[in-house]
């Protein structure tokens, strides 16, 4: 069986990480993989840049990126819409396509229009599967749709682009654009969370198309427990302190509970009767990304701020300082975070958000709360950091991380809807050769 992965990037953010690690167990697996991007920063090559040299090829490229800077420089929420774009030329990626089994469209904002899109799944007649780590396939261009309900019937004027004619025009746009394309194609829908599943299948854009549930695969001999100790060194932590590690890659983003946060954190630190003690060790707040916010908001913790992580290493390192981490997402089909810090052993409490309910059973393997209650999710937080069976937490996280987003589970999953997809399709007995 052959498969070949669209993505934007390889490496360059999180559906980009994630869709590689895919591309990366698969192959682990003995499944004959290849991944098209416009931004290669591995040197893998099992991974092609889908941007031919000519100048025609350029133009289409930085065509897009002027389109997402226009809208960068219209709306204060751009990072929560994509525009349709030129698309790669097909000559780039047309010839690796014809020779697939499986193409598999990860987050392709830059690389593919919608009309190629189409092109593939009719023209080429390719059984397509859509990684929808957010909801932007299925709407008029926005990832989340917040209280917006009109993806489940017809988009119309957008909240998350505001007021204005032009924009009031680009979403209905933007659906009917994806409407054209997806008309008809028979393609299976994957997404990390039982969360985005249902609300993918209330989608009209989606309808008709199977929505199944795949964890995120996660690199286990990155993401894994270490002594503490190392960690604690390297970003001058004394032994003593309890360590609760909050992070986000922008907390300016609405979804990512900023608001939540602050209210559990305020909530924690008035059970701690305001000496910001748990069992008498001195609870640190360690965060990271690009809003150092206990700063800003003058919060009374000790803490320590690391800055936006970019090397996966000290992200992985991160988690294997803390003693707990905080997850305070509201719209969110993962967040990658919970699992990376489960993997690395690190308990997390968490919004019932993403895949958080999925993976963490309360008081078991982690602790919940729900999003509207950030009080109750402060006094998680106490119960967590005040238990004398936190490690063993970790202990119980981690397995259950490792069971279901292990290389070798996802791929073994992933194989199986693949394998169904073909099948649906009358594909019964795949070719067993591997790309030239």
């Amino acid at each position: 069986m052959k498969v070949v992965h669209f993505s934007n990037s390889d490496l360059g953010g999180g559906a980009a990480k994630l869709a590689y690690s895919n591309h990366r167990a698969l192959i682990e697996a003995g499944v004959s993989s290849r991944m098209l991007v416009l931004d290669r920063q591995s040197g893998d090559s099992t991974v092609l840049r889908a941007c031919g040299p000519s100048r025609l090829d350029k133009l289409r490229f930085h065509a897009g990126r002027l389109g997402a800077l226009a809208l960068d420089l219209a709306c204060d929420r751009h990072y929560n819409f994509s525009l349709d774009c030129l698309g790669a030329a097909r000559s780039a990626w047309k010839d690796v396509v014809t020779e697939a089994d499986i193409v598999h469209l990860h987050f392709t904002s830059r690389l593919l229009s919608m009309g190629q899109i189409g092109w593939i799944a009719r023209t080429l007649g390719k059984p397509m599967v859509i990684s929808a780590m957010d909801f932007a396939m299925f709407t008029g261009g926005c990832h989340y749709p917040g209280e917006c309900g009109q993806g489940r019937a017809r988009c119309g004027p957008c909240p998350v682009l505001g007021e204005g004619l032009v924009k009031k025009q680009l979403a209905r746009w933007g659906w009917t654009r994806r409407r054209r394309a997806l008309d008809g194609v028979a393609a299976t829908v994957i997404t990390p969370s039982s969360w985005g599943a249902e609300r993918i299948a209330g989608l009209a854009l989606a309808r008709g198309m199977n929505v199944e549930v795949l964890p995120q695969a996660i690199d286990g001999r990155m993401y894994r427990p270490i002594p503490r100790t190392a960690g604690r060194a390297v970003f001058d932590i004394p032994d003593g302190d309890l360590t609760l590690l909050c992070l986000a890659n922008d907390f300016n983003d609405r979804r990512k509970g900023l608001d939540i946060a602050l209210d559990a954190l305020a909530e924690l630190w008035r059970l701690t009767g305001g000496t910001g003690l748990a069992n008498g060790r001195r609870i640190r707040l360690l965060t990271a990304g690009s809003v150092d916010f206990a700063a800003r908001k003058s919060l009374p913790w000790t803490h320590t701020h690391l800055g936006p992580i970019r090397d996966e290493r000290l992200l992985a390192l991160a988690y294997q300082t803390a003693d707990l981490l905080l997850s305070t997402s509201r719209e969110d089909t993962g967040p990658l975070t919970v699992v990376e810090a489960m993997m690395c052993g690190t308990p997390v409490a968490a919004t019932e958000c993403g895949h958080a309910p999925d993976l963490i059973e309360s008081g078991v393997s982690g602790w919940l709360a729900p999003v509207e209650r950030p009080d109750l999710l402060g006094a998680r937080l106490f119960e967590a950091l005040c238990s004398a069976e936190l490690a063993e937490t970790g202990d119980r996280a981690r397995r259950r991380a490792e069971a279901s987003h292990g290389y070798a589970a996802v791929a073994s999953r992933l194989s199986a809807i693949y394998h169904a997809l073909l099948a649906s399709s009358g594909v019964q007995n795949p070719r067993q050769t591997r790309f030239s």
